[in-house]
């Protein structure tokens, strides 16, 4: 797995799939604490507060939901992960979170994500911490019994 950083608008990243954490709250609104998952809210056109109106999406911790070809985006995916409550999010539960965007997305053959943060570099090394442990597959190192 290959991580980068680069820093862009998360509206400009062209990308298979753009993941923002989105939080456990009451009513839609409340879930969209951070700043960037409001802007990305705003450029899909509401997108992200619907899925919490239609009941798709909780916010509830690692919870993922795949959206495809979300207007306002150049990624072709979008990918609301859950952060859980926003007052006890902190650098685990962003490791977590960015595991569960990668588990989710490798599941469906995604070969290249972002995903948007806000916050310094204790952030980015817990997401790629995350990502690189959402990745990783013990099957790989499983031998195969042979008949011989």
């Amino acid at each position: 797995m290959e991580v980068r950083l680069t820093f862009q608008p998360c509206e400009q990243i062209d990308t298979d799939a753009l993941g923002v954490i989105a939080f456990d709250k009451d009513s839609p609104a409340a879930g969209l604490d951070w700043e960037v998952t409001r802007r990305v809210n705003q450029a899909t056109g509401g997108w992200i507060e619907e899925a919490y109106r239609s009941g798709e999406f909780t916010g509830k911790a690692c919870e993922t939901l795949l959206m495809h070809r979300p207007p306002g985006l150049r990624a072709r995916r979008l990918v609301l992960v859950g952060g859980g409550k926003s007052d006890r999010f902190g650098l685990l539960e962003l490791r977590r979170a960015s595991g569960a965007l990668v588990r989710s997305l490798r599941q469906r053959c995604v070969r290249e994500a972002a995903l948007a943060l806000e916050g310094g570099a204790e952030q980015v090394a817990a997401a790629a911490q995350g990502a690189i442990t959402g990745d990783y597959d013990s099957d790989g190192y499983k031998t195969t019994e042979s008949n011989g």
